[in-house]
């Protein structure tokens, strides 16, 4: 019987077929030990959690040894949201001007990178160029009110003016103003002197006036809506 790495063997012997007698007796063989292996990693640590090793025989395979791996250090905090006045998303410190979204709100940086608070500010088209509420639709140009966290106090879309109202062009109940082309719900208007939209007329719409719009500069009638009609 062969020893293994625990357990002793014994040699053959030998013994008389026809009588039986011994003639050789067997020996003990002793146990040939564990042959020690590499260490190997049985969990990698990660940030603030220990990882595991073991050592096992190369032989029977038993695990002789297991030690811990020290965790790894973990990575400090990212500031994220107001801290002291400024706006931090992903550790990077929002600078001026600009109107800036994070977490679902709005803020808007002014002087010395601070965030707007408790004020009532106009934001103009470089401001709300391709910014968009919750529910997609683009926040126009006008005034709005920052609470004193900063975040901008949003319209309830659901409630709010919009589209041609005595006259006037609303968009999620904001006026818009003299004097300029305004895009809503598909259609071109001109809003014209004391802020009403230009209606049953022809006006000449200069480069300033098309800017950011397909169209070119040129005349354009407009109906008794106030819709600039297009060809």
């Amino acid at each position: 019987m062969a020893p293994t790495c625990t357990e002793t063997g014994l040699t053959e012997g030998k013994h008389c077929t026809t009588c039986g007698e011994v003639l050789v007796a067997q020996t003990v063989v002793p146990a040939l030990g564990h042959t020690l292996g590499d260490w190997v990693t049985v969990t990698e640590p990660s940030a603030g959690v220990e990882g595991k090793k073991q050592q096992s025989c190369e032989t029977c395979g038993e695990v002789l040894s297991t030690e811990t791996i020290p965790a790894l250090p973990e990575e400090p905090a990212q500031k994220n949201g107001v801290m002291d006045g400024y706006l931090y998303i992903n550790d990077v410190r929002q600078t001026r001007y600009k109107l800036v979204e994070y977490d679902g709100d709005f803020y808007f940086i002014n002087d010395g990178d601070k965030v707007a608070v408790s004020t009532r500010l106009y934001l103009s088209a470089t401001f709300v160029r391709g910014m968009t509420f919750a529910d997609g639709t683009p926040i126009p140009v006008g005034y709005y009110q920052f609470d004193a966290e900063g975040k901008m106090v949003l319209p309830d879309l659901s409630t709010k003016k919009n589209g041609v109202i005595d006259g006037y062009l609303y968009i999620n109940d904001v006026k818009q103003t003299r004097y300029k082309l305004v895009e809503y719900d598909g259609d071109f208007y001109f809003i014209n002197d004391g802020d009403k939209v230009a209606r049953n007329g022809v006006l000449y719409l200069n480069d300033r006036f098309v800017a950011g719009t397909s169209l070119s500069a040129g005349y354009y009638h407009f109906d008794s809506d106030g819709k600039m009609i297009l060809s």
